[in-house]
């Protein structure tokens, strides 16, 4: 496995995944672009923009991979480098390192059952979970008409990403649906006081079908529809 982190810039083009492992504790500097990075031993996922900076560990895997937009990437030797070896030889616990807006880094370890902080703490941004799902919903296709991807079931609402190029029924939900057009053009067929309307629906167009609302879609080729609705709903 190559050392990824050898060059003081570091360029990932849209899409590109790079991956490697760092010699020595380095900081990143995101400079431009959106990035996700994912750590060995690490059960977070973390989302940096422009201006965030990244704490390496040394010896571990790291993953990367660009937005939609080209990221570029400053690399400096951290200041942390001689607290996170000392770290790494206490007992117990795992180190964890955590991204952070500004210019400052924070490196934190649970010893013996307290945090340790080797530099003053900032706020942390929002980061992925380990039970996290990315889903490119554009390289999905079903093996058939409206046969669709399970992404999430929370207190009896389900979550699922619909590939289609063939209409669906007239149909009444069994409560409300949100209906969100991610790829490709829909006509949205729908009754109102007994009269049929149609609503033509772009990528990025979100159709809400209140309780009672009987409605048919209609795609205009292949389309990606995300669809969230009551359990068993039809």
């Amino acid at each position: 496995m190559r050392s990824l982190f050898t060059k003081p810039a570091l360029t990932v083009l849209p899409g590109q995944v790079v991956s490697g492992i760092a010699s020595r504790v380095q900081t990143l500097r995101v400079r431009q672009g959106r990035l996700w990075i994912t750590v060995e031993g690490i059960s977070h996922d973390y989302w940096l923009s422009a201006g965030d900076t990244f704490t390496t560990l040394p010896r571990r895997l790291t993953v990367i991979e660009a937005g939609r937009d080209e990221s570029r990437i400053e690399i400096v030797s951290s200041a942390l480098a001689g607290h996170s070896e000392n770290a790494g030889r206490q007992a117990g616990g795992a180190l964890d390192i955590a991204p952070h807006r500004g210019r400052v880094v924070q490196a934190a370890r649970h010893v013996q059952g307290q945090l340790l902080n080797l530099t003053p703490p900032m706020r942390q941004i929002d980061s992925c979970r380990s039970m996290q799902k990315i889903i490119r919903s554009r390289d999905f296709t079903a093996e058939r008409p409206w046969g669709a991807l399970d992404i999430a079931r929370m207190n009896g609402i389900t979550t699922r990403l619909h590939w289609t190029d063939t209409p669906y029924q007239w149909h009444v939900n069994d409560g409300e649906e949100v209906f969100a057009v991610l790829d490709g053009t829909v006509d949205m067929h729908f009754r109102e006081a007994g009269l049929e309307k149609i609503a033509v629906l772009q990528a990025g167009d979100v159709f809400f079908a209140g309780t009672g609302c009987e409605h048919v879609a209609h795609p205009r080729g292949p389309a990606r529809i995300l669809v969230v609705e009551k359990e068993g709903s039809v």
